[in-house]
């Protein structure tokens, strides 16, 4: 599942990327996967955001490790 270009919305427990949601005509929703990975995303600005994510969006982040939240 791709995501949408840089958007990203950090919270516990979810996964931080936005992908397209096709019953919106493509407008972002948060990624529905389950989040397995944590660690830090560092945005267009430079900001350093630590993040959950799942299998698919974890490539490319800082410091990853296990999430606490993972169901495995």
């Amino acid at each position: 599942m791709a995501h949408v270009a840089n958007a990203a919305w950090p919270a516990p427990g979810l996964c931080f990327r936005m992908v397209q949601d096709p019953k919106r005509g493509g407008y972002p929703m948060r990624c529905p996967t389950p989040p397995r990975w944590h660690g830090v995303f560092v945005n267009p600005r430079g900001e350093r955001w630590a993040v959950d994510a799942c299998d698919e969006h974890a490539e490319g982040l800082d410091q990853l490790r296990p999430a606490r939240h993972s169901a495995s």
